[in-house]
């Protein structure tokens, strides 16, 4: 957990106040960390990696004014600070971290554990020993919590006053850093926050534009991959229009001060990776054979309906987003390359995609084609199926191989709780399907629309 304090004291207004810490010096003496929080270089580690019940403050040892005294009205303000929580490859996640501004050595309960973010008395909901304002980053669900990761905005209690969900399943378990940003408007009253997650290209936002909500990738300029994914979005995306792809709004860059934005239509129901292996969820068979049409649908256009045609070369279960119907939509274009009118493959020297996802015959030969999504298509199907991630289970396309598929019998994997709920005609097709696009032959894998004929 990590804990950082914006202090306040009523003292005689000052001039404004502007500082930038690029680092925390132990010797300076500005900054005071309490129980598990320990000086890490410059950095801070506010606890210990599988220390039970750890709790780490960490707070700044001077006061700052954000009190007017005369107009009796709180001036604005804004921070950004950046952070990791780190998950170590665990879905079990412990309760985050919070930033919060309390009344300058004003005494605070005795370092509360879990939940209580070390700001609030054990046992307790709504009752703070000192008011108290914090903006929790919170990475577990406690009984007062919503069900899923979320930002929210406490006043004088554990229990937020607002919360916006946080989708950072994947960067926490990476360890990756994110970056947040606090700041209090005195004319509406508002605070606000925001955090952002730097991905493997750039960091995804959550915006408003012309009164809809959208996704804004920021590409990371430091990457030439992240340019070149960039480039592959705006030149191949921008383009294509169809119902089962996440539509590319807008896009804009300042080449100067190297930025590079991609605009989406906001998917409110994220990616198929966060529904699929929820033991607590069971899918129901109808929507998991939806995704699987979604996704042959968008392959089904992409190989043969543009023009010209496009291999994606990166499809898994985290680039098929769902909409407010849970409604399939292939995103993520950053890999995707065109084939000229008569191409049925093109050549790299460099194979680029997610393992366990990527085609045996194009990590052999360094060529791609059509094929190449359809062998990923199969995987993906094979995980809506199974309820099971090929990434997390690796005896999973061993135990229902693809010899079994080129022989006929199909990937009969359908957990137990779905059996009852599929019936002859669309409980059988879809492991079929997914077993025989997933062979390891390439002259064993089907075009889409045959494919998606036979999930029909």
């Amino acid at each position: 957990m990590f804990f950082f304090s914006i202090l306040i004291i009523p003292i005689p207004p000052a001039s404004s106040l502007s500082f930038d810490l690029n680092g925390f010096d132990q010797k300076d003496n500005l900054i005071y960390n309490e129980s598990h929080a320990t000086f890490n270089g410059s950095e801070i580690n506010l606890t210990q990696y599988r220390l039970q019940n750890a709790t780490g403050r960490v707070e700044y040892g001077e006061p700052l004014v954000l009190w007017n005294s005369e107009n009796r009205r709180l001036i604005d303000f804004s921070t950004r600070f950046s952070f990791i929580i780190n998950s170590f490859g665990q879905s079990a996640f412990a309760d985050g971290l919070a930033f919060f501004l309390s009344p300058f050595n004003d005494s605070k309960p005795p370092y509360p554990i879990g939940g209580n973010f070390g700001l609030f008395r054990n046992g307790t909901l709504t009752d703070s020993t000192v008011p108290t304002v914090a903006v929790e980053f919170d990475t577990y669900s406690n009984k007062w919590d919503p069900n899923y990761v979320h930002i929210g905005i406490d006043v004088d209690s554990i229990v937020s006053n607002v919360t916006a969900q946080w989708q950072a399943d994947d960067e926490i378990k990476a360890g990756r850093e994110a970056t947040a940003w606090v700041s209090y408007n005195s004319i509406t009253h508002n605070l606000s926050a925001l955090v952002a997650c730097e991905g493997g290209f750039g960091s995804v936002y959550n915006g408003r534009l012309d009164s809809r909500d959208v996704a804004v990738k920021r590409v990371s300029s430091d990457s030439a991959q992240g340019i070149n994914e960039y480039i592959a979005e705006v030149t191949i995306i921008s383009r294509l229009r169809d119902g089962n792809l996440v539509e590319l709004v807008g896009w804009c860059h300042r080449r100067r001060r190297r930025e590079y934005l991609l605009v989406y239509k906001f998917m409110p129901n994220r990616s198929l990776n966060k529904h699929l292996y929820d033991p607590a969820d069971c899918m129901p068979w109808p929507r998991r054979y939806n995704f699987a049409m979604g996704l042959a649908a968008a392959l089904r256009y992409l190989h043969h309906e543009c023009q010209p045609n496009v291999v994606h070369r990166d499809v898994k279960h985290s680039n098929v987003m769902l909409d407010s119907n849970f409604n399939a939509k292939l995103g993520d274009f950053g890999l995707a390359r065109k084939l000229d009118r008569g191409e049925e493959y093109r050549r790299t020297t460099l194979v680029i995609g997610t393992p366990c996802y990527v085609a045996p015959e194009y990590l052999r030969d360094c060529q791609f084609s059509r094929k190449t999504d359809v062998y990923s298509f199969g995987i993906v199907a094979l995980e809506i199926a199974s309820g099971k991630s090929i990434q997390v289970d690796n005896h999973l396309f061993n135990t229902y191989g693809p010899d079994e598929a080129v022989a006929g019998g199909g990937f009969m994997v359908l957990v137990s709780r779905l059996r009852s709920e599929a019936d002859d005609a669309s409980g059988d097709p879809l492991p079929l399907g997914g077993a025989v696009a997933g062979a390891s032959s390439s002259e064993a894998q089907p075009r889409v629309p045959p494919l998606r004929r036979s999930l029909r």
